[in-house]
């Protein structure tokens, strides 16, 4: 007889004849309801942060069009180059790991435009006042204006020699500020969209976000985050960008 008959066996037997007791029965069924209702809500929170971390919301998630852009989808349609890069996508250094993240990053090469979604956890707010502790008296207000977001392009001025890019002595650094932005929130993140003019990353080493706190802002400092959106290296593959419906009704209604 195997363990499992074994086991069946003594379940089975009646407790006069040496089996568990009525309480001892009750007891490992109330444990059994309970480590299954503890797994389904563990399953359902899990569930419930997978999906809100990957959606962000349509006001963010949508394509902002201005007379320009318009213009362009006017003429091109569906032929309108849209990409990006497979990059990272949170801050990663260990005294900002996870603060911030660029939840997408598009790059419109006939507009000259780069559109993208800056998010951050409102747990952030907390290590802001950890960093900057004599400006804050508790967590910040999620309110608040508190990150300045700027994009920094960086241009090799030897591109003939790619083995001289340590010395910045051979780049050349642009930042480029945001035109148009929006913003929304929800129970776990803020986000805000912008839109960034006038900037031709064919000609880039590479384009980075950069995220400085507001009452700390000094462009000559190192950025409180910085996360890379554009590369020129080959082996990072540009992506084509499909206009979601939401991007499709936006650009139509912009061209009416």
């Amino acid at each position: 007889m195997n363990e499992f008959d074994e086991t069946e066996e003594y379940e089975n037997t009646p407790e006069e004849f040496g089996g568990p007791s009525k309480r001892a029965k009750i007891t490992k069924a109330v444990l059994r309801v309970t480590g299954w209702i503890i797994f389904s809500a563990v399953l359902g929170v899990l569930f419930w942060r997978m999906c809100s971390t990957a959606n962000d919301p349509k006001s963010v998630s949508t394509l902002m069009v201005n007379d320009k852009l318009a213009g362009i989808y006017s003429v091109q349609k569906d032929s309108m180059e849209i990409y990006y890069q497979n990059l990272d996508q949170f801050t990663r250094d260990d005294d900002n790991y996870g603060y911030f993240a660029v939840t997408k990053a598009i790059i419109i090469p006939d507009a000259r435009q780069v559109q993208a979604v800056f998010r951050y956890n409102v747990s952030t707010l907390e290590y802001l006042a950890e960093d900057f502790p004599e400006d804050f008296n508790g967590t910040p207000d999620r309110n608040a204006d508190l990150f300045d977001v700027t994009l920094v392009k960086v241009i090799d001025l030897t591109p003939d020699n790619t083995e001289d890019n340590d010395n910045e002595e051979n780049l050349k650094f642009e930042r480029y500020y945001a035109t148009e932005s929006v913003k929304d929130q929800t129970s776990r993140h803020n986000y805000e969209r912008f839109l960034f003019e006038n900037i031709d990353c064919e000609d880039a080493l590479e384009v980075y976000v950069n995220i400085y706190y507001k009452g700390d802002l000094d462009y000559e400092d190192d950025a409180y985050g910085i996360i890379r959106i554009y590369t020129s290296d080959e082996n990072e593959f540009r992506c084509k960008y499909i206009p979601t419906k939401d991007d499709k009704e936006a650009l139509a209604a912009a061209v009416k």
